[in-house]
């Protein structure tokens, strides 16, 4: 590979509600046990707006983006297989290893946990993070889990961060691991990627009862999820009502991110119903609230907030194993290119799309 003049654009985040800049750096070859990366696309996740509008803290200069799917290049002493030609989904999580968690299995919540996409991109190589043309990742399936061939990127797209989240907080719940046989009646808080694949994921897991929270329900994410399960899509009134009328709820799964669904989910659960919440990933503000409602319910209450390898590599899984959804996934992913950054952020902020991407 001739890398003799070679540059790549990135999209640099400079600081909180400032917009995106432009710039390009040089790509040089991949350091010893690192692959070098090509953009094929990279997820606008809600992360990154919280981090735009400085709900969540990040030093700028900052390439962000941690949705990056891309394709191997060039290659410096691979590991686990992996070699040129390679698409990939890059796992930007960096676990310790060492901790007690980590030495637990529970890397994923690692006490030292970091990212990897976290350097001054004005330092070589530069390109660390998703909002890029190239990306730099140490070469082996820890960072690097492939996408296998016929699985098309463009769907894997849609829940490269969204899918391991749930993934992993099912697995908290003890769901994922049964697949869901000993819930009969689901509510998913929010119709974003997080609530689109959880009301997927338990639709065929075959669940009988699967509702859907969102605030209008003829909105175009609540309609991507009838287009794609048998959730009833309802709005908290709705499902608050129906928890009252006797309505027996197993599970909730919070994905909105909206303080206010966390009261709402303790009420409507069932004595000893399960509630995993994934989706409060920023500050957005407090919330009154009775803790008596957990000791009165014994409401069993995980909180789940990284994924692993393993997560992703679950999610390609299930990419793999529902190939004939790849069409209707693909089609939910509106892409911009990279130099429309601020566009892409603005629509993901207003929920136009169910999924934003940068290619």
């Amino acid at each position: 590979m001739n890398y003799n003049g070679l540059t790549g654009k990135a999209a640099l985040y400079c600081g909180v509600n400032t917009d995106f800049k432009i710039v390009e750096y040089p790509v040089t070859p991949p350091a010893p046990g690192k692959a070098l990366l090509k953009l094929l696309a990279s997820g606008v996740c809600g992360t990154d707006v919280h981090i735009h509008h400085g709900r969540l803290t990040a030093q700028a200069p900052l390439i962000i983006g941690h949705e990056f799917l891309g394709e191997i290049i060039a290659v410096n002493d691979p590991k686990d297989g992996l070699k040129v030609g390679d698409k990939v989904i890059y796992n930007m999580a960096a676990p310790c290893g060492k901790c007690k968690l980590c030495l637990e299995g529970n890397s994923a919540n690692c006490l030292h946990f970091e990212v990897a996409n976290a350097h001054n991109p004005e330092e070589a190589p530069h390109f660390f993070g998703g909002y890029a043309e190239y990306c730099y990742a140490n070469a082996d399936s820890s960072a690097l889990i492939k996408i296998p061939d016929g699985v098309d990127y463009l769907a894997a797209a849609m829940f490269p961060c969204a899918g391991p989240t749930v993934t992993h907080a099912l697995k908290l719940g003890r769901v994922f691991q049964n697949k869901a046989a000993n819930i009969e009646t689901a509510v998913v808080q929010g119709a974003g990627p997080l609530g689109t694949f959880a009301c997927l994921w338990l639709d065929l897991c075959g669940v009988k009862n699967i509702y859907l929270v969102e605030r209008s329900a003829d909105s175009p994410r609540a309609e991507a999820v009838r287009n794609l399960t048998d959730a009833k899509v309802c709005t908290t009134d709705d499902i608050t009502k129906l928890a009252q009328d006797g309505l027996s709820i197993d599970l909730v799964i919070e994905c909105s991110g909206n303080p206010n669904a966390f009261m709402t989910g303790c009420e409507i659960l069932r004595n000893r119903g399960i509630y995993l919440v994934p989706g409060q990933y920023s500050n957005s503000g407090n919330i009154s609230f009775p803790p008596q409602i957990i000791t009165f319910k014994a409401l069993q209450i995980i909180g789940s907030s990284q994924y692993d390898a393993s997560d992703v590599a679950d999610y390609i899984q299930f990419l793999s194993d529902n190939r004939d959804m790849a069409d209707k996934l693909a089609a939910l992913v509106k892409t911009f290119k990279l130099e429309d950054v601020n566009e892409a952020i603005a629509a993901t902020e207003q929920h136009i799309y169910n999924k934003v991407a940068l290619v």
